[in-house]
């Protein structure tokens, strides 16, 4: 693919809802190895109504909405955004029940393995941290061990309860956070300041 020689990363808009839609389906199908997606975005946001709402719908006129597309001479290629996510039961995490900063990423499976994925996601930390945001959160699928391979490449770990082990949600998705500032120092919250 030559065009990925000529990858550009812009600021996603609410121009890129399309895209961004073929995005968020990538990443719910990602076994689909380059298959293209044979449903139209209508019918996944009836599919997934709670996903498209949270990731998709009215993106970029919220505050604190955040995206990055991967663009090339013949179109986009990938995309990684975050937003407020608000969830209620049962659908919140076990990480930060009720609501989180959370993102989607995918790039097409054709521009896959070529650094596309951690230039987004290094990009959309950038943005975050200049917008003041303290951390972004995923989830991704256990069995997606590329995908979290690139994830913890990225700076995110996994989240893991008082006994060391890593959490799940519903089942088989493990959290993953980034903190993107150290949160300030409390001296009334129990813990020694170390340094």
């Amino acid at each position: 693919m030559s065009e990925l020689k000529k990858v550009e990363f812009r600021p996603a808009t609410s121009d890129d809802y399309e895209f961004m839609g073929e995005m968020l389906a990538t990443s719910f199908y990602w076994r689909e190895k380059g298959r293209r997606w044979l449903i139209d975005l209508k019918t996944f946001e009836e599919i997934h109504p709670i996903e498209a709402a949270a990731y998709l719908h009215d993106f970029g006129n919220d505050e604190g909405d955040l995206g990055v597309i991967a663009d090339t001479p013949k179109g986009p290629i990938g995309a990684a955004w975050a937003r407020e996510v608000y969830r209620g039961y049962p659908y919140n995490g076990e990480l930060i029940p009720g609501h989180s900063y959370e993102i989607a990423c995918a790039v097409r499976y054709t521009a896959r393995r070529r650094g596309i994925g951690r230039r987004l996601l290094h990009h959309l930390s950038e943005s975050a941290t200049e917008a003041g945001q303290p951390y972004l959160m995923l989830g991704v699928r256990e069995d997606n061990t590329a995908a979290r391979a690139l994830y913890e490449q990225s700076g995110f770990v996994a989240d893991k309860d008082n006994d060391g082990i890593e959490r799940r949600v519903h089942g088989m998705t493990v959290p993953m956070i980034k903190h993107l500032v150290t949160p300030p120092f409390n001296p009334n919250c129990g813990y020694t300041q170390i340094g």
